[in-house]
This record gives structure tokens, C-alpha cells and sequence, in this order.
């Protein structure tokens, strides 16, 4: 496990354009990497399964990679499991210990319908994304057409991304990543900042500037989430065949 104190990030921070710089060349390094891992099996996995817990960078990581291996001459696309989320009459969402809603559940994911798209875009055939609003909660009946051509890649990104009951069964198809924060920040009296605060500071922003929500919203939802989380994401983070701490990358942008 790693660790970072705040001297470090202090003494760093004096030069913020370089601190910058620097966390964000550690963070491309690893991403070149798992672009590297996923090229070896990429014809006959031509899926890239991302996931992790909320706030984790996963966007962010999905689409970066998307650029390497476009970079690299190898066309990609990324596709958010976010506009797979659905509500409808007979949808009945669980409730967790404290009477709130669970939104880390599987169940908000239409899973029949991602798993007919992800069978569609290994045989080339054209799939129509839906497209959900968070600020309505509502899916929209915009859809975007998306074809996967020969040797092309999709990444699909998700806190559900790696759950059997949501994409199916991957291991012939699809290539595993795990991305979330795993660095500890550590203070002069041995205070160990648990990654689950470093995510919810990510989500107070992408919440707010993406989905029309006040700072209060995450922050109120934050130990619901973090119940929700143990169950139906964590667990994958030990199957996967690429991992990544996402620490010391910057958020993507609104």
C-alpha cells in the first residue's frame, strides 16, 4: 500500500504546475501500460471492461486510454455505462440500512439491454446508445448510433462494468480493468486519510457541474454509497486482469 503525507504534497505544491506535470506523467505511465496489456489480447477481446467505485477516474481513465490507442493507430471508442441506468413504474429500488435509495445497485442498470448491445458491437453490428439524464432522472429518447468496425476497440466504462449480472460473462470477450483511488494520505500525527474522502471530493465537483446537484447532495449520500459499494463493486477489484490507483490523476473536465 502506498502512502503520501502532507509534507509531500506541500513541499510538492510549491510548484504547482510541476506537481502537476509530474502526478499526471505517473498516472500516463501506468495508462500506457494497461493500453499495452489490452493491444496484446485485442482481437480476440475486443471489449475493455473499466470499473471501479464512484469518483474513482474512471471517465477519465477510459477515455485517455481511448486517446493512446487512437494515438497509437488503433481505433477506440468509449462507451459510458452511466446511459444504461434506467427508472421506470416497475422498478423497485432497495433501500439501504439508513431508509436512503441504493444507487450503487445493479438493478439500475438495464443489464438485458447492455449485454444485447456489448453481443451486437463484437459481430460489427450497429447499436443505438440510449442516453440518460441525471438531472431528470429520466432516460432520454435521443439515442447516438455506435458501430464497432473490424480491429476496432470499445471501452466501457462503469461501477458495474465488471458485474456478471450486468455485462454477462466476459472471460472469453473481454479484457478486465480496475481503477480506484489506492494511495493514503498520511498527517504529521499519523492520520491515515481513507481513499473513499479523496472520491467523494471528486464527486462534490462532478456532481455539481455535470448533474445539477448542491455539494450537500454527495456529501449526504456518502455513507450510502459507500455501504452500497461493498457488495456489488469492491469485490471485482480482485479479478480483473489490469489495476490502477488513480491518486494522482486529475479529474476529467465538465
Amino acid at each position: 500500500m502506498r502512502y503520501i503525507t502532507i509534507e509531500e504534497i506541500n513541499k510538492a505544491s510549491a510548484d504547482p504546475l510541476g506537481f502537476i506535470r509530474q502526478s499526471e506523467g505517473e498516472y500516463d505511465l501506468m495508462l500506457q501500460n494497461a493500453a499495452k496489456q489490452i493491444l496484446k489480447t485485442a482481437e480476440e477481446k475486443p471489449i475493455v471492461l473499466l470499473s471501479g467505485p464512484s469518483g474513482s477516474g474512471k471517465t477519465t481513465s477510459a477515455l485517455r486510454i481511448e486517446a493512446l490507442l487512437e494515438q497509437w493507430g488503433h481505433p477506440c471508442h468509449t462507451l459510458s455505462m452511466d446511459n444504461y441506468y434506467y427508472r421506470d413504474k416497475n422498478l423497485v429500488i432497495p433501500m439501504d440500512d439508513e431508509g436512503q435509495l441504493d444507487l450503487e445497485t445493479p438493478l439500475i442498470v438495464d443489464g438485458a439491454l447492455l449485454q444485447a448491445h456489448i453481443q451486437s458491437l463484437i459481430k460489427g453490428e450497429t447499436i443505438d446508445v440510449p442516453r440518460f439524464d441525471f438531472v431528470a432522472q429520466k432516460r432520454l429518447e435521443e439515442r447516438i448510433p455506435l458501430t464497432r468496425r473490424k480491429g476496432e476497440l470499445v471501452v466501457i466504462e462503469g461501477i458495474h462494468a465488471l458485474t456478471p449480472s450486468v455485462v454477462g460473462n466476459a472471460h472469453d470477450w473481454g479484457t478486465g480493468l480496475y481503477v480506484s483511488v489506492r494511495t493514503r494520505v498520511k498527517d504529521p500525527n499519523g492520520f491515515v486519510l481513507h481513499p473513499s474522502k479523496v472520491r467523494l471530493l471528486r464527486r462534490l465537483m462532478r456532481d455539481q457541474r455535470g448533474r445539477g446537484q448542491s455539494f450537500e447532495d454527495p456529501v449526504a449520500r456518502a455513507r450510502s454509497a459507500n455501504r452500497g459499494e461493498r457488495p456489488s463493486i469492491t469485490p471485482h477489484e480482485r479479478h480483473p486482469e489490469i489495476s490502477l490507483d488513480s491518486f494522482c490523476t486529475c479529474a476529467a473536465p465538465a
